[in-house]
């Protein structure tokens, strides 16, 4: 910009770090000084501009040292997320009431990969028991023996009134169809996919997890992230249920039907005892299960067109997010879905900053649960950077990206409550 006496042009850098005050010039009217001397005494305009200069160049270096900064963290967190150690994180111990269980055996920070595998039997789609017992008869024997080491507490439906020279028949094929039904996993891949992994079999239950289990097609298979701090001699744990939102009694269901693979009640910290429940930690998910179906309602409105009053939406949202954090749960899927939300509900408001700091937390909670290299977290990478870049002038492309990226959620976690249920309905006939 030109400008009259007095104002001044500030040559933009590519890099600031580069700027020296030396190399910045000044355009405008210099003040001739009256003597002949070679000298000159700047005027009081020219001291003002002097200062202008002086500060931008400042904040700009510091803008740039600070995002140098952020991005040296970042790699050092993914480094640290993706890169194997010599030392082993974890071993196989006796769980207290739980069968095995992978306990720690050194400090595991927050956002490590505590392990990586590939699958030992993966079902594409809806499967028959003989699909599963030939994909077993198929592994070495070392393999299939420790397939059959894995927990098993599953009674197929209608076993108990089956005559005793039939179970007998059937035993070794109810053992290999028993074990898969309580250890198989549902995984996204290009199409739906049912897996069993050796050393991911063993993670347990609780409503208070510290690891995070998902798929990664960069490596094909089960990685376990720890999505907080996990000290020595910890047990290691994820989440079996779809929502950790939902009060006691409607986690225990779960753990117990409409699948019926674990039966079990979870008495972690969060549920306490049969005979000491924890209430307080049972309101607080009351209380969120609420906020929930409320947000659920809300965002199906939204998705299908109809008016939705976002501005009052946005402190539930909000509270949403603190109330996770209070009951430990930061890093979990459910946290990572309100701070999504919480986002959005801030860009849409036109609060860019606050959209900008949940947005951020997203991706720090999808780094340190799910790892650089998955696809989940370049996708929010790039979601946070061009949201950085376009700010408000995103409007129309943002919303109907996000509206197509919700159908998703819900349609994929529909898909695979509908696997788990069609797996185990077909589990009626048993084929040898």
């Amino acid at each position: 910009m030109s400008s009259s006496s007095g104002q001044v042009d500030v040559m933009k850098f590519g890099h600031t770090n580069d700027i020296s005050m030396d190399e910045l010039t000044i355009q405008g009217p210099v003040a001739q000084s009256a003597s002949d001397d070679d000298t000159m005494s700047p005027t009081a305009p020219e001291s003002a501009a002097d200062d202008v200069v002086t500060d931008r160049a400042r904040k700009r270096r510091q803008q740039h040292y600070e995002k140098q900064k952020a991005k040296k963290k970042e790699k050092r967190a993914q480094k640290q997320a993706i890169a194997a150690t010599d030392a082993p994180m974890f071993e196989v111990r006796d769980a207290t009431g739980k069968g095995k269980g992978l306990f720690a055996i050194r400090h595991i920070p927050r956002g490590s990969r505590i392990l990586s595998e590939q699958a030992l039997i993966a079902c594409p789609g809806f499967v028959s028991n003989g699909f599963v017992t030939k994909a077993f008869n198929a592994l070495p024997t070392d393999k299939r023996s420790a397939y059959m080491d894995l927990d098993c507490k599953t009674v197929l439906p209608g076993e108990q009134n089956f005559p005793e020279w039939l179970r007998s028949a059937l035993l070794p094929a109810r053992a290999i169809i028993a074990v898969f039904q309580t250890n198989f996993v549902v995984e996204q891949t290009h199409t739906l996919r049912m897996t069993v992994y050796l050393q991911a079999s063993r993670l347990n239950h609780s409503c208070v997890p510290n690891a995070l289990a998902s798929y990664n097609s960069a490596v094909d298979g089960q990685v376990v992230h720890a999505i907080r701090d996990i000290e020595p001699d910890e047990e290691i744990t994820i989440s079996y249920i779809q929502s950790l939102e939902y009060c006691r009694r409607t986690r225990n269901n779960e753990l117990k039907q409409p699948v019926e693979r674990w039966f079990f009640t979870c008495e972690c910290e969060a549920c306490g005892t049969k005979d000491r429940p924890n209430e307080t930690s049972d309101a607080m998910r009351e209380r969120l299960n609420k906020m929930r179906m409320n947000v659920y309602k809300s965002m199906n409105r939204w998705i299908e067109g109809l008016r939705v009053n976002v501005q009052r939406l946005k402190p539930m949202l909000e509270k949403r997010v603190e109330i996770l954090r209070s009951e430990h749960l930061d890093g979990t899927c459910d946290f990572i879905e309100a701070v999504k939300y919480a986002a959005w509900a801030s860009y849409i408001t036109g609060d860019i900053p606050k959209a900008l700091k949940y947005k951020q937390c997203e991706k720090e909670s999808v780094l340190h649960g799910f790892g650089c290299d998955s696809t989940l977290y370049q996708r929010v990478a790039a979601e946070l950077g061009r949201l950085r870049r376009d700010g408000p002038n995103l409007t129309k492309d943002a919303e109907a990206g996000l509206k197509a990226y919700m159908k998703r959620s819900l349609e994929e976690g529909k898909r695979r409550m509908l696997a788990e249920q069609r797996f185990v309905a077909l589990e009626g006939v048993l084929e040898v």
